[in-house]
C-alpha cells in the first residue's frame, strides 16, 4: 500500500488520529521545555501511525533546526509541504528555514508563497526584507 494510501486509511480512524494528536501536542510540549530529543521522539512516534501527518513532520522540522540538522529540517519541512501547500505557515517556516541557511534567494520565494496565500501576514513581509539581506 502507498503511503499516501495509508495515511488516508490510518486518517480515518478517530483512534489512530486522536494518537497522533496526543503525540503531537506532547512533542510540542517538549519542544516548549527545550527537551528536543524528547520532541523529537514523540513527533516521530505520531509519523510512525501516520506518515502523512503534516503538522508533526513540520513540528519535527523545527527541533531538527534548533540541533542545527538543517538538511534533516529541509526533508521534514518539503513533506509537510507537498501533504498541505495552501498553507501559508507552513512557507512561513520554510522561508525562515532558508535565511537560517543563507538560502536568501530560496527564502525569497518561500516568503513570496506566503503572500500569494495570504498577502495580510506582516511576519511575511518581514521575511522579504530578512531574505533579502
Amino acid at each position: 500500500m502507498a503511503t499516501k494510501d495509508l495515511g488516508r486509511a490510518r486518517r480515518d480512524d478517530p483512534a489512530t488520529m486522536t494518537a497522533v494528536t496526543a503525540l503531537d501536542h506532547r512533542g510540542v510540549e517538549r519542544l516548549r521545555a527545550g527537551s528536543f530529543d524528547a520532541a523529537a521522539s514523540f513527533f516521530r512516534q505520531a509519523l510512525a501511525l501516520d506518515p502523512t501527518a503534516y503538522r508533526p513532520l513540520a513540528n519535527l522540522a523545527l527541533v531538527l533546526q534548533q540541533q542545527n540538522d538543517l538538511s534533516e529540517a529541509f526533508r521534514a519541512l518539503a513533506k509537510a509541504v507537498d501533504l498541505k501547500p495552501r498553507d501559508p505557515m507552513l512557507h512561513m517556516q520554510m522561508g525562515q528555514l532558508l535565511v537560517k541557511a543563507n538560502r536568501g534567494e530560496e527564502a525569497l520565494r518561500a516568503y513570496r508563497n506566503v503572500l500569494g496565500l495570504d498577502p495580510t501576514l506582516a511576519q511575511a513581509w518581514c521575511g522579504v526584507l530578512a531574505a533579502a539581506r
